[in-house]
């Protein structure tokens, strides 16, 4: 019997409609920054998480004493209490911490702060628009867009033009552009959110509040799409969830996550275990590699 429930599960796989969570940061705070069905008061240093449970707060900005001048504009998550955050405040005092400023990288490891990567020390912060308003770590790699254009935001060892929609990557020794705007997107796209899969598949957001993307449609600043080798779809639509009121929902930090597919049927109540698999699988829930399992 439990063969097959199994079997049967695996072609249920296909069915379920939410394969990845969704953790974001929004560009503002209080009304302005609501996100539906979490209850008061936001903050724009405040991390969420959409799943197809719904909305949730997983990082609460104001029980670790950030100061309210703390701007989270980007993240990429390991776990639901480990992450990487880059700030949209130029110069930030994290208590007990350090002083960090808009073109660093921290990781935050259940209630211990690190530095990841040090903007400043590598030729990032020369430029008003060298701030890393868009971060993704894959396999030891940063990802990254910065919020400025021109010679006001130029990275070290890549050549002109530089654009605040294209993405760069540090390998840990060299940068390099592996994202070139031109051609694929309009030149007033600005990315403000980044998640990679791979070379050339990005999960993005814009910080543009409508921006029109040739051969596919019109994207919102709370919509996130998906840039897979040259072909777009919609990922996330985020005025359909209720992320349209204001202009201070505009995502500005998103971390898209793969769900395991079990526990994606869990999740969508497709797929009850066997009493015999229970405590094999409760095991693999605690693993912090499973994001949507608490």
């Amino acid at each position: 019997m439990q063969r097959v429930i199994l079997v049967a599960a695996l072609f249920l796989i296909s069915a379920v409609a939410e394969a990845s969570t969704l953790f974001f940061s929004t560009l503002g705070s209080g009304s302005g920054g609501a996100v539906p069905g979490v209850a008061s008061p936001y903050d724009d240093a405040d991390l969420y998480r959409y799943s197809a449970l719904g909305f949730e707060r997983v990082f609460d900005a104001s029980g670790l004493s950030l100061p309210a001048s703390a701007d989270v504009d980007g993240i990429s998550v390991v776990d639901r209490d480990t992450f990487y955050l880059s700030f949209n405040t130029s110069t930030l005092e994290i208590p007990g911490f350090a002083t960090v400023q808009d073109e660093d990288v921290l990781l935050f490891d259940d209630g211990v702060w690190s530095t990841y990567f040090d903007g400043t020390a590598l030729g990032l912060g020369t430029g008003p628009g060298q701030d890393l308003d868009a971060i993704s770590v894959v396999d030891g790699s940063l990802y990254f867009s910065t919020s400025g254009t021109g010679s006001a935001s130029p990275v070290p060892q890549v050549s002109a033009p530089y654009d605040d929609a294209d993405i760069y990557r540090w390998t840990g020794g060299t940068f390099e552009r592996v994202f070139d705007a031109t051609g694929v997107l309009p030149g007033s796209a600005d990315i403000d959110a980044l998640t990679v899969v791979d070379s050339d598949t990005f999960y993005l957001s814009f910080n543009n509040t409508a921006l029109a993307i040739a051969g596919f449609q019109t994207v919102l600043d709370e919509d996130v799409v998906l840039y897979d080798a040259g072909s777009w779809s919609m990922f996330v639509e985020g005025a359909s969830l209720g992320l349209q009121m204001s202009s201070g929902q505009d995502l500005d930090a998103i971390s898209v996550v793969p769900t395991p597919p079990v526990l994606a049927l869990l999740a969508a109540g497709l797929l009850g275990l066997p009493s015999g698999l229970r405590r094999k699988e409760s095991c693999c829930l605690r693993r912090r590699d499973v994001l949507s399992a608490t």
